[in-house]
């Protein structure tokens, strides 16, 4: 190797040397500001889980005081459904009884119209009978009233 290769080659592992150098350095800087946003980024995220701790906790508590509230409601809602079941079956049995009490008079109205027809059928026939009974009555008196008149005549006429 000749002295211009030597000073090439010096001047090649210099330039690396520094080229490594400032790499070196560079990873270094890196290195700091890397080390620099890992700790920033540690801390935020040890708030972020405290935030998340005590959101957790807050949450839960919502949570716990929501199935409270719905098992409550859930009761209240049983106990206003079976309170509506009675009513229910209570009004059903009074309907019942209030359509029997209604067919019962309904069945007896029907049974007294049915007498009260029979009874206006038979007046209306015996009010018929005792046309025909006054009729025929009226024409015998009539008959014998005639009579009377022409025995009066005669007892009138009559020289005594």
């Amino acid at each position: 190797m000749n002295s211009e290769e030597l000073n090439r080659t010096i001047e090649f592992i210099i330039q690396s040397q520094a080229r490594l150098a400032a790499a070196q350095e560079q990873d270094r800087q890196d290195r700091g500001r890397f080390e620099a946003w890992s700790t920033r980024l540690l801390e935020d995220m040890a708030v972020n889980r405290e935030r998340t701790v005590e959101l957790l906790r807050i949450q839960s508590s919502r949570l716990d005081r929501a199935e409270r509230e719905d098992r409550a409601a859930q009761r209240r809602h049983e106990e206003s459904q079976r309170r509506y079941d009675e009513s229910q079956k209570e009004s059903q049995k009074h309907y019942a009884e209030s359509q029997k009490r209604y067919d019962e008079s309904q069945k007896r109205y029907e049974e007294s119209h049915k007498r009260y027809e029979e009874s206006h059928k038979r007046y209306e026939e015996s009010h018929k009978r005792y046309e025909e009974l006054s009729s025929r009555i009226l024409d015998r008196l009539d008959s014998i009233f005639a009579r009377l008149d022409a025995i009066l005549e005669r007892l009138t006429l009559r020289p005594t």
